[in-house]
């Protein structure tokens, strides 16, 4: 198929494709996109917006990623572009692609290319190529779309009918080798149907299914296993994401010893507790249940997780050894601040995510918004000035005045100093 009748006028019940993108834009993107399509109109320049952003802006969602392809050389375009619109320029000439950087917005502008692939799982060989090419070597027809930028009324081309499988919600490869020569298009492709609420066609499953079962996400580094994870732990619906990998036997084949433990309440976040809010760990948390010691630092190193990825798995084990003191009904507060002191938030907060138990739950909830908070009045200075010295009772009396207000058998300064006075005047030796 040429180009000119690749073009359609029909760009999913929406009349206006530029119209579309723009109302789908917002700020500083906005901005962007205009300038971009203003240059292009005014220089005759063949660029094109390209793949995700035209995507979602026919399905009606904001678009915060913009990707620009063009038929030359994009490092070049990018270096004119940036001087003229006051944007910093990052090149990647292996890959002949730019980012140009302005304030809070990030672009991609990347030369229309062919990609060849040495082995299954490696990075690929980039060439330039015409935007014809470029199209149909993405990775599902739904990216393969292109918007005309120097056109005064651009159509949408569409080689590869992405426009027909937005319409019926079908993920569909471009290629028979599409998973095993990029197997990350395989966690792509479930974040696509979870988030889109589409289907993978029989085909591109059947091809899903069998690159899965080769083990080809062996070939990849764990970095690129952990970018999409990254991916996926940012989506709305990550949860689903997950789950779908599990049944498809995706996650299986990142580490066989790992099981998705499936979310009971994810409206336990710090924000529901009266803390500030965070990043929600309740993902990484829910394929990290029931690992041994020697699983949870094989999965680190093969994601190869930076720390507080690593912290979050290695507390999770923590946790879970002592879940059952957690589940006791008589557990009193300071039982649990000892259990939890060096268990971090992050893992507490994702844990309460797929706690199962109420009983457990409500010890999480009563140390993540109660008993984590609580502090005694004196401190080091205070227990100075009273005479005690520099040593190890200072930290063994405040410890014991925080477990004793825990408890409620502390509650104000006057009870603080009277144990204290009580302590010092007994000669009590103190306890490590």
């Amino acid at each position: 198929m040429d180009l000119q009748e690749a073009v359609t006028q029909d760009p999913h019940n929406i009349l206006e494709p530029t119209e579309s993108v723009e109302r789908s834009l917002t700020g500083s993107y906005l901005w962007v996109f205009r300038e971009f399509r203003r240059w292009s109109i005014e220089e005759n320049l063949p660029v094109y917006l390209v793949g995700g952003a035209i995507r979602d802006a026919l399905l009606g969602y904001p678009v915060t990623d913009l990707d620009f392809s063009v038929e030359g050389d994009a490092v070049d375009l990018a270096n004119t572009l940036a001087s003229k619109m006051g944007a910093n320029v990052i090149s990647h000439s292996r890959f002949h692609t730019a980012t140009l950087i302005l304030n809070d917005v990030k672009v991609d502008l990347a030369s229309a290319r062919t990609e060849r692939y040495p082995h299954p799982g490696d990075l690929p060989v980039v060439g330039m190529g015409p935007m014809s090419e470029d199209l149909q070597r993405r990775d599902f027809t739904i990216n393969a779309l292109a918007l005309p930028l120097w056109q005064d009324d651009p159509s949408i081309l569409d080689l590869c009918n992405g426009l027909h499988d937005l319409r019926i919600g079908n993920i569909r490869v471009l290629h028979n080798c599409s998973f095993i020569d990029d197997p990350t298009r395989l966690f792509r492709a479930v974040r696509y149907e979870q988030r889109f609420g589409f289907t993978m066609d029989s085909r591109t499953e059947e091809l899903f299914n069998s690159a899965v079962q080769s083990h080809c996400v062996d070939l990849l580094s764990g970095d690129r296993v952990r970018h999409e994870f990254e991916r996926i732990f940012s989506e709305i619906k990550e949860y689903l994401v997950l789950s779908r990998l599990s049944d498809t036997g995706l996650l299986k084949s990142v580490m066989e010893c790992l099981e998705f433990s499936r979310p009971a309440n994810t409206d336990s976040r710090m924000d529901s507790i009266g803390a500030p809010d965070k990043r929600s760990f309740g993902p990484l948390v829910s394929v990290s249940c029931g690992l041994s010691g020697n699983e949870r630092a094989s999965f680190i190193k093969r994601l190869n997780m930076p720390r507080d990825w690593a912290s979050v798995v290695n507390d999770v084990g923590l946790l879970e050894s002592c879940s059952n003191s957690l589940l006791r009904s008589d557990i009193s507060n300071s039982e649990i601040y000892i259990l939890l002191e060096n268990i971090g938030d992050e893992a507490v907060l994702g844990y309460l995510e797929i706690a199962a138990s109420e009983a457990l739950r409500s010890a999480l909830l009563r140390y993540m918004g109660q008993i984590k908070s609580t502090h005694t009045i004196l401190n080091g200075s205070d227990l100075l000035a009273m005479g005690l010295e520099v040593g190890p009772d200072i930290g063994y009396i405040l410890r014991s005045l925080l477990l004793k207000r825990l408890d409620g058998e502390i509650v104000s300064k006057h009870d603080e100093y009277a144990w204290i006075q009580s302590w010092m005047s007994q000669g009590k030796p103190h306890e490590l």
